[in-house]
């Protein structure tokens, strides 16, 4: 009873995460409004490859970071990013992809550092959160560029023009998520013997 439990609030904390994240994505997307310049026009069409491949390696970036408890998570992030095409889909002035910026990454990974560092979110510590955040978002981008549409507005909201990245630099992004992921968990590991050694 208790271990379903557990449970439970576990996923109350990974889905209330997650949610934070899609919402961050979705507003600000919305500083596009009416944006003109350079747009792409947006194919509500799915990609459902892309998505399976958004899922899975997700999941990898997740579990690379904090194991199978964040696994989930990861997949929840690695798509969840997407949460900026929804303005776009509902027929409004505003640009798809407007969250794939690096500045969005910037601005999101502080605010879940924070937001970590004074528990209101408590899925993982503070700086493994951000880390994991960051990681999931340069995932997203290099996958998008490995296997679908290479086009973001990597400067937003400064410039909402698109630039394109090819597959080698897609492969880069998602080298240096993997790389981000690793050094998240090596640096957790390294905490907590720290913190047993000063326990004992």
């Amino acid at each position: 009873m208790k271990q379903a439990q557990a449970v439970r609030e576990r996923w109350s904390e990974i889905l209330a995460t997650a949610g934070l994240f899609m919402a961050c994505a979705a507003a600000f997307a919305l500083l596009s409004w009416r944006v003109t310049a350079e747009v792409r026009q947006y194919s509500p069409e799915p990609q459902y490859f892309e998505e399976l491949t958004h899922v899975g390696v997700g999941a990898v970036i997740g579990w690379l970071a904090g194991g199978r408890r964040l696994a989930g998570l990861g997949i929840l992030l690695s798509i969840g990013i997407d949460a900026d095409h929804l303005g776009a889909v509902l027929g409004l002035p505003t640009l798809p992809r407007g969250s794939h910026s690096a500045i969005f990454i910037a601005l999101v990974c502080s605010l879940f550092w924070m937001l970590g560092t004074a528990r209101v979110l408590r899925v993982a510590p503070a700086l493994l959160l951000a880390v994991l955040v960051g990681a999931e978002c340069l995932n997203h981008i290099g996958v998008d560029a490995l296997v679908g549409q290479g086009d973001f507005p990597i400067y937003a909201p400064i410039s909402w023009k698109f630039i394109t990245f090819d597959r080698v630099q897609g492969a880069m992004l998602l080298t240096g998520a993997v790389g981000l992921a690793l050094w998240g968990r090596l640096w957790s590991r390294r905490e907590e013997r720290a913190t047993k050694g000063t326990s004992d």
